[in-house]
């Protein structure tokens, strides 16, 4: 599924460029379960994590970690099938 679907545009491409530049790639939550999510890529749907620096910094409140709908930038992990969001 493309982003573009999901509402990316060129002023979302500019906001995620320092992240890209790091190789992250741009996804949206489309399922949360507790601390696992399930989320879309431009090219692939992914099982995935916060780091634990997200969930530190959430201190316990569950309004300040990923929803469905919101565009985080993630690292795929080694087998492809699961990656970990760095950022919201």
């Amino acid at each position: 599924m493309g982003l573009t679907k999901l509402g990316w545009n060129a002023a979302r491409a500019e906001q995620f460029a320092p992240y890209a530049a790091k190789e992250f790639v741009a996804a949206r939550v489309a399922v949360e379960d507790k601390l696992h999510y399930r989320v879309w890529t431009a090219d692939a749907e992914l099982l995935a994590q916060v780091t634990g620096k997200i969930l530190h910094e959430a201190r316990g409140e569950q309004s300040r970690l990923p929803k469905v709908g919101d565009g985080v930038a993630g690292k795929s992990r080694r087998n492809g099938d699961k990656a970990v969001m760095v950022a919201v």
